[in-house]
């Protein structure tokens, strides 16, 4: 075991890499979990391509260094095989593309097609990407393709929102935090009704009714409305570029950009526009 760890700290890029971690900084910031009782969020973390070099490290770096490399060498990161693992996910993903069954035909799908710009989307793009909580990741197909996020952003929405309405973040803030605050305004259960259906829940001891959940489209409105909800900026009627609201997805996007690493998260504005023009379920709610 100690032989492993000598050859993995001269060559800490290949041990890295031979667990599925990424070593670029924007993609990965560290495969270090926190310790028991140790405090610090993601600017607490550090690139790997910062520890590379094991001469110049310090005590504490080389600690560090070493924690990280025999959790790859020893198999403890989130996933112990990780080339078998890559190679089951390749399988899945060269049979399926493989499947002729899936190109045409009732098995093929369609393309959301209420709004123009999804129904225009090339169909053909298939791609696997995954990363583990050690930041161990592997990707196949048209996983580098620039997309939409659509409904899957109302998961980061409700995150984001609990994350803000907290003390930590904001001294000023009374009364329930977190969970407990989002969970006054939206309910957090299915409803068993589509996505964009107009049904509350009943009434609850206040007499007010809500969305069942955040991930239903009237339930992600009233999350996204708790992001940045302090803000003096003012708000102009009828104009969605007001800078009260160019300031809200500016926190979203940084929150996004903080999950991921560091990536940049762009706009898709044809697809903004598209949904805009054709928004009146949306309007409605």
């Amino acid at each position: 075991r100690a032989e492993f760890l000598r050859a993995a700290l001269m060559a800490p890029r290949a041990a890295h890499r031979a667990g599925g971690l990424e070593s670029s900084p924007l993609r990965m910031r560290s495969s270090r979990r926190l310790r028991p009782g140790e405090e610090g969020g993601l600017d607490r973390y550090r690139s790997i391509d910062t520890i590379d070099d094991a001469e110049s490290a310090d005590d504490g770096d080389e600690e560090e260094q070493t924690h990280i490399l025999s959790r790859v060498v020893l198999g403890k990161l989130a996933i112990g095989h990780w080339k078998s693992f890559v190679e089951i996910v390749r399988k899945v993903f060269t049979e399926t593309a493989a499947d002729e069954a899936l190109l045409s035909g009732p098995l093929a799908g369609e393309n959301a097609d209420y709004i123009p710009e999804l129904r225009d989307a090339p169909s053909d793009r298939l791609a696997i990407s995954i990363c583990t909580v050690d930041g161990q990741m592997c990707g196949f197909g048209d996983c580098d393709e620039f997309f939409s996020v659509q409904s899957t952003g109302k998961s980061f929405a409700y995150s984001l929102a609990m994350k803000e309405n907290t003390r930590a973040h904001d001294p000023k803030h009374e009364g329930p935090e977190g969970k407990a605050y989002v969970h006054q305004f939206v309910g957090q259960e299915p409803s068993g009704r589509a996505f964009n259906d107009f049904a509350l829940t009943r009434a609850d001891a206040n007499g007010k009714e809500h969305p069942f959940n955040p991930v239903t489209n009237a339930g992600a409105i009233v999350t996204c409305s708790m992001i940045d909800q302090h803000n003096p900026l003012p708000i102009v009627p009828g104009d969605a570029r007001s800078e009260r609201m160019e300031s809200r997805i500016r926190k979203y996007k940084d929150f996004l950009s903080e999950l991921c690493g560091g990536e940049e998260i762009g706009d898709c504005m044809d697809v903004f526009t598209s949904e805009q023009s054709e928004a009146f379920n949306n309007y409605a709610l």
